[in-house]
């Protein structure tokens, strides 16, 4: 158990740490969920967000923190992402990994994490693409709740990113019924899709 006094945060403010948005106002440090149909370019658009992460380019229209990222592009093979460079014409920046295969998370997908972050400390980045390919073996009750199984496995995410001050961006699916009125209903599983992050 950890207990800070208010007054202690109060009158003893913690320096800055180091935090940046890897994207300005659209990717900050810690976890986000990129939610959207299937289809609809997702892995493109990370992609495109890998070339200009990695060059200090300037992504949709916003200015990027360079530094070096890992895509775990689960849905792709090696051929199928060299296709895809090709076809966008650009050269990639140094410090781009892929990554087309992993553990899931309950089975050591996080000490594969800290392999990369060893071997590249410039890695700021993490993008999985998707989240359904990492959760792997569940080891929840079997009588836990969607919420429940969601709320772990972002939970384990954001802390990771928390706790080695980078951004984790995970790629996930909607849900086929939409919400005009919330598009954060819209997003597929339980309310800690769009709570946790």
């Amino acid at each position: 158990l950890e207990i800070i006094r208010a007054e202690d945060l109060f009158f003893n403010p913690t320096p800055p740490d180091g935090r940046d948005s890897i994207v300005e106002d659209m990717i900050p440090q810690g976890l986000t969920l990129l939610s959207g149909d299937p289809k609809s370019c997702k892995s493109w658009m990370m992609l495109d967000l890998c070339f200009a992460v990695t060059s200090g380019d300037f992504f949709l229209g916003k200015p990027t923190k360079q530094c070096s990222v890992a895509y775990f592009a689960l849905e792709d093979s090696p051929k199928r992402l060299q296709d895809r460079m090709f076809l966008l014409k650009k050269e990639p920046g140094q410090g781009l990994y892929f990554v087309t295969r992993c553990r899931g998370l309950n089975e050591g997908l996080l000490e594969d994490f800290d392999e990369i972050l060893e071997t590249d400390p410039d890695v700021r980045l993490i993008i999985i693409d998707t989240l359904q390919r990492i959760r792997g073996i569940d080891i929840a009750p079997a009588n836990a709740s969607q919420y429940s199984k969601d709320d772990d496995v972002l939970s384990k995410l954001k802390a990771y990113a928390d706790d080695h001050n980078i951004a984790i961006l995970v790629v996930h699916h909607n849900r086929k019924l939409k919400d005009k009125e919330n598009p954060l209903n819209e997003v597929l599983g339980s309310t800690a899709m769009s709570g946790v992050p």
